[in-house]
């Protein structure tokens, strides 16, 4: 299925009322949502959108559907950025907000820190780039601790 279709396929299914579900791809989510994780999106139409919340919109700039965490609320318009990133999106209009993301699923695990009370908290860190700043270094370093592991072996030849 092509993006525009994909597109039509949930705006329909978000307007008749319905939860639409896809595959998450990329990063810019992580720990909360990662690569390949099922996402539940329900229309934002039935769902007061609050501080924490994690939307589903049309980024107005690139036009490429984005998956991002509300960390601001304003008059009409939200704030929005990835928990995993240090720019904002930016102002997002309400009525550009396609859905909620309701439900996360991790194979045969349903995820559900990260869309609890506790995003609001998540959202305060994600808005001061907490989360790249603890998780790139964090990363980096496993990253070398698996490298330097993987030279250390000895490998036999019979």
């Amino acid at each position: 299925m092509n993006n525009e279709s994909f597109l039509r396929s949930m705006r329909t299914a978000l307007a008749e009322g319905l939860l639409f579900r896809f595959t998450a791809k990329g990063y810019s989510m992580s720990p909360f949502i990662k690569n390949d994780d099922v996402l539940t999106v329900a229309p934002a139409s039935r769902h007061a959108l609050r501080l924490g919340d994690i939307a589903v919109f049309i980024h107005p700039v690139t036009r490429d559907l984005c998956v991002h965490r509300i960390v601001g609320v304003m008059r009409g318009n939200v704030l929005v950025k990835a928990d995993n990133g240090f720019d904002q999106d930016g102002v997002i209009r309400l009525a550009d907000i396609l859905g909620v993301i309701v439900y996360v699923q991790r194979g045969k695990t349903v995820i559900s820190w990260g869309l609890g009370i506790e995003r609001v908290i998540i959202a305060f860190l994600s808005r001061v780039c907490f989360f790249p700043l603890v998780l790139y270094p964090l990363r980096r370093g496993r990253a070398y601790l698996r490298n330097k592991a993987g030279r250390n072996k000895i490998n036999f030849k019979v």
